[in-house]
């Protein structure tokens, strides 16, 4: 009888603790779907114009904004010329790698992503301490959203290989 009661109050507790759970879980927003037009604008036009059109700045903030996105910008460009150059000998060199070639390209690729990642994260702390928060996560998502288009598209031109093997 014990044991009934026991389990029957571990039951409830358990149900009790599954409905609080549930409750307390963050709803996410509803899905949204695919901007063909953002996804275009991404493509093709000017960073610079992005940004301006896309963070909604005070007078204040775009002040400063300005000036740390030019230092972010320059920063960028070197990552951008490292990865044109991997693109370069990667087009160059496929038709004859070897599997150890595929390894170190993808190697290269991945610290090339990772680099660009470390980035966007140093100039969102830059943005959040010497503007705000709201400002730092708009750049990051809107510098995120961009680097991905254009790295889709990037990805797009390249034909898919087979590694050879051993």
């Amino acid at each position: 009888m014990k044991l009934r009661i026991l389990t029957a109050l571990f039951a409830v507790g358990l149900l009790t603790a599954a409905h609080a759970f549930a409750a307390a879980k963050p709803k996410l927003p509803a899905k949204v779907g695919f901007d063909a037009a953002r996804y275009q604008l991404a493509t093709t036009s000017p960073r610079g114009k992005l940004f301006e059109r896309w963070m909604q700045l005070t007078p204040e903030e775009s002040r400063k904004f300005w000036t740390i996105l030019a230092r972010y910008e320059n920063e960028r460009d070197r990552l951008v010329t490292d990865r044109a150059e991997l693109l370069s000998q990667y087009v160059e060199w496929a038709p004859n790698m070897n599997a150890e070639d595929y390894g170190k390209a993808v190697h290269a690729a991945a610290d090339t992503q990772v680099r660009s990642i470390n980035l966007r994260i140093k100039y969102f702390d830059l943005f959040a301490g010497r503007i705000n928060l709201r400002v730092a996560g708009r750049f990051a998502q809107i510098d995120d959203y961009i680097a991905t288009a254009q790295r889709l598209e990037l990805l797009q031109s390249l034909r898919i290989t087979v590694i050879p093997s051993r």
